[in-house]
């Protein structure tokens, strides 16, 4: 069933801008099954969906990494003095560089990924049943 939802996914994604002019020929049930996945609303919110878990994977996955901060900061100002005393112009620039990576955290990223993988299996389950259903309708629908 994934292997069907994979192959499926290609004509999803390749939907032209302005749709084709339909055949001269009597269409085959591939073709109509074509047609019917690259304009189907459900398939197409479920392959997001999809996609939308694997971004959500590789995001849980980031939390292994180490993390680089950079702060930058500049001031500009003048300083006026009292009676007699001379005023004063300033220029500040501060930078700030820290890299800091998590050691330890028992076991919270390696569970957020484990969730999320699972969350990412429902979402391809998902994908392939409206997949599936699509092509069912236009199966029945065909010779009719």
């Amino acid at each position: 069933m994934f292997t069907l939802f994979l192959l499926s996914t290609s004509l999803l994604l390749a939907e032209p801008a302005n749709p084709e002019p339909l055949p001269n020929h009597p269409l085959t049930i591939s073709e109509l099954v074509a047609i019917a996945l690259a304009n189907n609303p459900e398939s197409k919110v479920a392959w997001w969906h999809a996609k939308r878990a694997v971004s959500s994977v590789d995001a849980a996955k980031s939390a292994y990494l180490p993390k680089l901060d950079l702060a930058l900061g500049a001031a500009h100002g003048k300083e006026y003095a009292f009676i007699n005393g001379p005023n004063k112009t300033f220029t500040q620039t501060d930078a700030e560089l820290s890299l800091s990576m998590l050691l330890f955290d028992f076991g919270e990223r390696s569970n957020e990924v484990k969730a999320r993988q699972s969350a990412l299996e429902a979402a391809k389950w998902e994908a392939d049943f409206s997949l599936q259903k699509v092509m069912i309708h236009t199966l029945e629908h065909a010779y009719n």
